[in-house]
């Protein structure tokens, strides 16, 4: 497929570039793009996300016309396909050296515990059998396995202060965190003494600390059942088996739940996913209820309460052994309690696959290290750059993505909230600034600080890292740590100023580039290999300049279209009256779209660049709706009227699609007409 889609790209770009009469034959060379597009491995990907938005900007250009769209989207389309069908694009099983093909009689029988020899007990077994049945499975995504399970801090959190630095882990822990969580006490063994698994070919290890004679029903910190915990472990809480393996089952079902539910709030016609979630649900229910009864006998002699405990993890096991739908595989027919048959299967790729899986895979691949998310207004690229630290961040919680921003330059040690309160080095640490028209390179790069001197009227000029040189300055001492700076309206500054020389360091990473300030008697600075740049672009805003080519080839391009899905599984978890409200949302969403139709868009401007987002239509009841018609969505709409984006001619209609198009052209008084306001809203919405 690379090759095909090599001749066929060069080609279609030759067509394109000879049916745009405009240009002579020495303007379609000095504008046809160079053979680095072509090639390589990951082809498709460049095409994708390097050469066709410089296509794209041509046309807004004019340097070709719009009848160079159509053979784009063919382009687009070829791309799309090649990506279904690259065996490299597939998901693989980043998982390796775990406990593979574990049947449910043998996760009922191993309990890891070695009565002869209890020092070679492993307790963590269990555990480590269950997370290898789930990955074997394959209904959940790697992403899922990882974020949901594994690095979850609902399911289990430890941490341990060694050194004057407080060490972190979830159910796995890297090879530092192995080596410093320590038990308290004396012995200060290790805590993560279980089992061992390899993730992207890297080794973590399985908590350990749990006794196979040890079980929990209500966790004394809280005064809670285990069962009615549904937010972070808390430290000290207890690890029996049967807490951690409850905790896995939970987000297990969990996660399979909330994937089919949003599924089907966008295709609620499709009958087995329904019934699948149904039996999921209801599966769910019976073993909460069959969880909850198992309750060890008392006794006041420990080997027998011990003997007693280890039975009531026995049956947590049986009852885990028991549930068809972990022990089944995907494919496989179930049979409901009515004698209905359905078959176990997961969401489509479409609606699974991470599109931040993406963005990450892209530059892994490409080995590009410079992203810009693009879209017209209210299409969530500053909410989906920061989405995507979260995701880089193992999903973490804003709070947690809080906590990792960059407060403090000047102390390398302490540079983040996470650092300061001693919960040890972060894996992700992140900042954000926003252009403007006057920005400039010695606001981003290096500049000229003017100060007093302590104490007296003299001014000092001193020279100084700015943002960029600050955080690349940082990365560079902190390897293990990935940075993102999140630059927002990047397009806003003159980028070839801004930048400046560092142009060269964004491709040539870790090549000193000298730089017209020398800071610390060093002139030079270079762009560390974990340091990464996010940017996001208003398309619709042509009163700003687009990126130049030398720039944009050192960039990957991921456009944020609106997208009606986005407000049929708004909020969708809660059903009922949401739902009939989403379908509302649409309805006008569908209304407003209209508008970005050839029959109303200038020709001067592409329906994907210009065409409101779906964040305006995110609403959670009617009148905030209303609202957002009102004070939001007519407002952008008239100035684009007025700046010659859309045009029609206007009739004196006060009600439907009419009476919407007298709003934009100022027909209709926003304040006086209020009743007809009413009147054409809820026309727009049925």
């Amino acid at each position: 497929p690379y090759i095909i889609l090599k001749i066929y790209s060069r080609n279609l770009i030759y067509s394109i570039l000879d049916m745009q009469y405009r240009l002579s034959t020495y303007e379609q060379n000095r504008y046809f793009l160079g053979h680095g597009y072509f090639t390589g491995e990951n082809v498709s990907l460049k095409i994708k996300y390097q050469l066709i938005p410089v296509l794209k900007q041509y046309i807004s250009e004019g340097i070709l016309d719009n009848g160079a769209m159509e053979p784009i989207r063919l382009l687009e389309a070829a791309c799309n396909e090649n990506k279904k069908e690259d065996p490299k694009r597939t998901e693989k099983n980043c998982f390796s050296d775990y406990k593979k093909g574990v049947s449910a009689s043998r996760f009922l029988i191993e309990d890891g515990l070695d009565e002869k020899k209890p020092r070679n007990s492993k307790p963590s077994v269990p555990v480590e059998n269950l997370i290898g049945r789930i990955i074997d499975q394959r209904l959940l995504l790697n992403d899922e396995i990882q974020n949901k399970l594994l690095f979850n801090t609902s399911i289990c959190y430890r941490e341990h202060e060694n050194g004057g630095i407080t060490y972190q882990a979830q159910l796995l822990a890297n090879s530092q965190q192995y080596e410093k969580i320590r038990r308290g006490g004396s012995d200060g063994r290790k805590l993560y003494n279980g089992g061992t698994i390899k993730i992207n070919k890297i080794e973590y290890h399985f908590t350990g600390g749990m006794q196979p004679k040890e079980y929990t029903i209500k966790n004394p910190k809280r005064n809670m059942n285990i069962w009615d915990i549904h937010d972070r472990y808390e430290i000290g809480e207890s690890t029996s088996p049967n807490v951690i393996l409850y905790r896995i089952i939970w987000q297990y079902y969990k996660t399979l739940i909330d994937n089919l539910k949003t599924y089907l709030a966008v295709y609620p016609e499709e009958q087995n996913k329904t019934k699948l979630l149904e039996y999921i649900v209801s599966e769910w229910n019976v073993f909460l209820g069959k969880f909850k009864l198992i309750k060890p006998m008392a006794n006041s002699d420990a080997n027998k309460k011990a003997e007693n405990n280890k039975e009531a993890n026995r049956k947590v096991r049986e009852i885990i052994s028991n549930l068809s739908v972990l022990w089944n595989n995907p494919g496989d027919v179930i049979m409901m309690p009515d004698g209905t048959e359905i078959i176990l299967e997961g969401v489509d790729n479409e609606m699974s696959d991470s599109i931040y899986k993406e963005y990450k895979d892209t530059m892994e691949l490409l080995g590009i290290k410079q992203m810009i998310l693009q879209g017209p207004p209210g299409t969530s690229k500053t909410y989906s750059a920061k989405a995507f630290l979260k995701y880089m961040a193992n999903n973490c919680t804003d709070e947690e993505l809080a906590d990792i921003q960059i407060a403090d330059y000047s102390s390398e040690e302490k540079y983040c909230a996470k650092l300061f309160k001693g919960k040890g080095e972060p894996e992700v640490a992140w900042d954000i600034v926003q252009f403007h028209p006057s920005y400039g390179y010695e606001d981003f790069i290096r500049g000229i600080k003017v100060s007093t001197k302590p104490g007296s009227d003299t001014i000092l000029y001193e020279t100084v890292n700015k943002v960029l040189g600050n955080i690349a300055e940082l990365a560079e001492k902190h390897k293990r740590t990935k940075f993102f700076l999140i630059i927002d309206e990047i397009n806003r500054a003159n980028l070839a100023t801004v930048f400046g020389e560092l142009i060269y360091g964004l491709e040539y990473r870790t090549e000193p580039v000298a730089t017209p300030y020398s800071v610390n008697n060093n002139n030079r600075i270079s762009m560390p290999d974990n340091l990464y740049i996010i940017g996001t672009m208003n398309t619709a805003d042509k009163s700003i300049g687009g990126i130049d080519y030398a720039i944009r080839r050192r960039f990957l391009f991921f456009e944020q279209l609106p997208d009606v899905k986005v407000i049929q599984r708004y909020k969708s978890e809660k059903w009922g009256d949401q739902i009939e409200l989403n379908a509302q949302a649409c309805k006008l969403f569908e209304n407003v779209e209209r508008l970005f139709e050839e029959e109303y868009l200038s020709p001067e401007y592409r329906k994907e660049d210009v065409q409101i987002g779906h964040t305006y239509f995110l609403v959670d009841s009617k009148e905030k709706l209303k609202k957002r018609f009102e004070y939001q969505i007519i407002p952008v709409l008239k100035e684009y009227y007025k700046d010659g984006i859309i045009g029609f001619d206007s009739y004196d209609a006060t009600d439907g699609f009419s009476g919407f198009l007298n709003c934009i052209a100022g027909k209709i008084n926003m304040t006086s007409q209020r009743e007809d306001i009413e009147k054409i809203f809820n026309d727009l919405i049925v």
